[in-house]
């Protein structure tokens, strides 16, 4: 007779099962794509978000491309060109992408200008778009899934109706104007005209991280057509079915022609890879079987419905304004990065890898603390995805686009403080020796070799090397990176570099000159700049109030006054070199009210909460909600930089910001009466801002668990299991938070 009892370890897998299950189906999911507006950031041109759909860091991004678009490769103002595969979103550079275009068309046109159409109609959605091309009445719909896309056609009466594929089309080159320029190196297209079907690769060099890189494509249409061809450089060869680059900066391409009735449907469903034809077929086939417009619609939605109710809003006194500014940026943190798990180009590799970090110098202060709280899965995988580069490529840079990594960095080594904010906040899944090695690498071998010499810590501008050549801010930059470097280190138990690093890291200081003065009227009363100087310590001559382009000299798209305060490991020592709390605090002011620190760029990031280390939290609470105002639904201040700018508003929305790279939260207080983060463990964080509203912006008490909370900071392992923090708000500035304990950095005795 068989034993009626489980055995030990089946029953409490079983149990451990119908936990997971049911917190699992304790995850609570809205409608919420009803607030995300992807014309936030693309009514003001600047913010260069991508007008079309995607999933949530799916590899795909399809949608319009037009004349003078920019990075992201749409202007709302211009015609339609056509519909291409991908896009990068927010971002500044040269922009990246914008290849396969598909042009549907009355007629055949294949000169890149020649198609161009007036529209009318436009609807964009965080899984859907939709126009009308005015110039050829056409209905032109698109949705989404991880690697493919399908497009639903309606075309008028017509005997002359086309689709047109043109490979040679890229953002760089036709649209963004980049200096790099951009264009189609090497490609092939094959059309099956039994089949319905085209397929194809190209090898596109230019925009932003120039290298070279291959993608590969495979469509089919729904409709047989009429008749069909290829062309090449404005030469159509009616007919044929293979059309290959002979030489660089040719364009190719192919066409299917139709007769068509009055509103009649074509559908066209296409796959991308960046590994093989072969793969974007396994794409095709699995993601878009047959030819359901509205089953993949309703498919992608609820994709995006289920990260959208990560963080629950409730609250009956929201305004519909502030209910869209707040998920169409929780929606833009889902754009890029992008996993493209199992279509790297390394044919022999299927673990994590993520791709399009364009670039992390924009995204470690915020949003990769975003995800470390809510889906801190992500940041396991992306840094797993680095130690496999690392391992690869010898390095791990800023950019890593399109799978090439290269470049020189904006600023420090960002990937750095990533790694080093995942460890420091308990991250499971790394191998974090492994990891540790990318930061000792870097550490030791990328740091620009003035930095390192000797550890001197600061870099002498007769000395700087390499794009930017911006000593005074990577010297800050590299100081940090050094810092939570130093904090690893110390984890792991490597404690002579824990001493080294850390005391490299205060080296920033002999680019502090006490002496130097503002010209800014009224501003003769501050004292103390970071400023760049030579080997021989001479001061360079400079201008404390210029803003510095991204090709400085000395900063990196910033001035001396938002510089000034980045030294986010040291703000103690910043504020003694200041004058102290009180002047720290009036200095600050004066730079917020004469709009001397840029919000457009995330150097600024931290400024308005530097008054918490000053214990004035009731500053920090003004600024930053005066600063909230410049997020609008126009757009943001500035790119919104790959998800930067909108997780800044996020956190700021919560009530607490990261320090990243520490174990450090500091609070400014809530915008909304109740959020309800879901936790990726299960757990639920609870924020209730009780009285919260425009007029009530300051923290009048704190309660944690229940608990009485005075710190005007907080540190991530007191919110990463859930709980409720519970704020009582007020419109006038209150005593909470200004009595010490101050914020800390991570603990870690003073080396000086």
């Amino acid at each position: 007779m068989k034993s009626l009892f489980l055995p030990v370890h089946v029953f409490f897998l079983l149990i451990f099962s119908l936990l997971f299950a049911k917190a699992c189906m304790a995850f609570e999911i809205r409608d919420l794509v009803e607030y995300v507006d992807p014309f936030i950031g693309v009514r003001d041109p600047g913010s260069n978000t991508t007008i079309g759909p995607q999933l949530p860091f799916g590899s795909i991004n399809p949608g319009p491309d037009t004349k003078d678009g920019g990075p992201d490769g749409y202007h709302p103002a211009r015609p339609i060109r056509g519909f291409s595969q991908n896009h990068v979103s927010g971002t500044g550079g040269g922009g990246k992408y914008g290849h396969i275009l598909i042009s549907p068309q009355i007629g055949l046109a294949i000169d890149k200008e020649g198609h161009d159409s007036e529209k009318a109609g436009e609807i964009a959605m965080a899984h859907y778009y939709s126009v009308r091309l005015t110039r050829y009445d056409i209905r032109v719909e698109l949705t989404p899934t991880e690697h493919a896309a399908i497009y639903r056609l309606t075309f008028p009466q017509s005997e002359e109706a086309h689709i047109l594929f043109d490979l040679g089309h890229n953002i760089p080159g036709d649209i963004a104007g980049s200096w790099t320029g951009g264009y189609l190196e090497a490609g092939e297209v094959k059309i099956d005209s039994e089949n319905n079907r085209i397929t194809g690769w190209g090898q596109y060099y230019g925009g932003w991280q120039a290298e070279a890189y291959r993608v590969y494509f495979v469509a089919e249409i729904s409709k047989a057509s009429s008749a069909h061809g290829v062309w090449k450089d404005g030469k159509i060869q009616a007919g044929e079915k293979t059309v290959a680059v002979a030489a660089p900066k040719e364009r190719i391409g192919a066409y299917f022609q139709y007769s068509t009735g009055e509103e009649e449907v074509v559908h066209l469903k296409i796959a991308v890879s960046f590994r093989s034809i072969e793969q974007a077929e396994k794409h095709l086939r699995e993601e878009i079987p047959g030819w359901d417009f509205a089953a993949v619609a309703a498919a992608a939605r609820a994709k995006w419905n289920e990260y959208l109710s990560t963080i629950l809003i409730d609250d009956p006194t929201a305004t519909r304004e502030q209910l869209t500014i707040f998920y169409t940026a929780l929606y833009h943190t889902a754009i890029m990065p992008r996993d493209r798990t199992g279509d790297c180009p390394w044919e022999d590799y299927a673990g994590p890898y993520w791709d399009d970090h364009y670039a992390i110098w924009d995204t470690f202060r915020t949003l990769f603390p975003l995800y470390a709280l809510v889906k801190p899965s992500i940041v396991r995988d992306n840094i797993n995805s680095f130690i496999t580069r690392f391992h690869r490529n010898g390095k791990v840079m800023d950019a890593f686009i399109a799978g090439r990594d290269g470049g020189s960095p904006q600023g420090g080594d960002a990937v750095d403080t990533v790694i080093a904010d995942a460890y420091l906040k308990g991250i499971t899944g790394v191998d974090w020796y492994e990891a540790y090695a990318i930061l000792k690498d870097a550490a030791e071998n990328k740091r620009l070799p003035a930095y390192r010499e000797h550890d001197r810590g600061w870099i002498p501008d007769d000395l700087v090397e390499g794009w930017p050549p911006a000593s005074v801010s990577k010297t800050l930059e590299f100081a940090y990176n050094d810092f939570t470097t130093a904090l690893v280190a110390r984890g792991l138990g490597f404690m002579e570099d824990y001493e080294r690093y850390l005391r490299r890291s205060r080296q920033w200081e002999n680019l502090w000159s006490s002496r130097t003065k503002s010209n800014q009227p009224g501003s003769r009363s501050f004292s103390g700049f970071i400023r760049p100087r030579r080997s021989n310590m001479a001061w360079v001559s400079y201008d404390p109030d210029k803003w510095y382009t991204w090709d400085g000299p000395f900063f990196y798209e910033g001035s001396a006054w938002t510089y000034s305060y980045y030294v986010p490991h040291d703000v103690h020592r910043l504020i003694q070199l200041m004058g102290g709390p009180e002047k720290f605090v009036a200095r600050t002011k004066y730079a917020f009210e004469n709009n001397l620190i840029d919000l457009g760029n995330e150097p600024s990031f931290l400024v308005a909460r530097l008054f918490n280390y000053a214990l004035r939290p009731d500053l920090t609470s003004y600024y930053v909600r005066k600063s909230m105002a410049h997020w609008t639904l126009d757009g943001y201040p500035g790119n919104e930089d790959s998800g930067a700018m909108s997780s800044w508003y996020i956190f700021s929305a919560l009530g607490f910001f990261p320090v990243a790279g520490q174990d450090l939260y500091l609070i400014n207080g809530p915008l909304f009466k109740k959020c309800t983060i879901q936790l990726e463990n299960g757990k639920k964080l609870v924020v209730e801002g009780i009285n919260a509203s425009e007029e009530n912006i300051y923290v009048a008490a704190l309660t944690i668990n229940g608990e009485e909370y005075d710190k005007n900071w907080l540190r991530h392992s007191e919110i990463k299991d859930g709980g409720r923090l519970v704020f009582q708000m007020a419109a006038e500035p209150t005593d909470w938070g200004k009595t010490v304990p101050v914020p800390a950095s991570f603990p870690a005795p003073s080396i000086r």
